[in-house]
């Protein structure tokens, strides 16, 4: 078994500043903030997911 751990892409969709802010504040504390992207709604995440819109270059 491989114990090397994955790196992961988190997608927090959040639409108050700082709800957003104090849970990218506990994601730094564990170190699970190294490739975070923070969305404020439903439409903007779903155009991460499908990299579309301002997205649309992301691979």
């Amino acid at each position: 078994m491989d114990d090397a751990v994955k790196e992961v892409e988190i997608l927090l969709v959040e639409d108050n500043p700082t709800d957003a802010e104090l849970a990218i504040r506990a994601l730094k504390k564990n170190n699970f903030a190294n490739k975070l992207v923070w969305v404020k709604d439903g439409a903007e995440a779903l155009d991460f997911l499908f990299a579309t819109g301002a997205y649309s270059g992301r691979q």
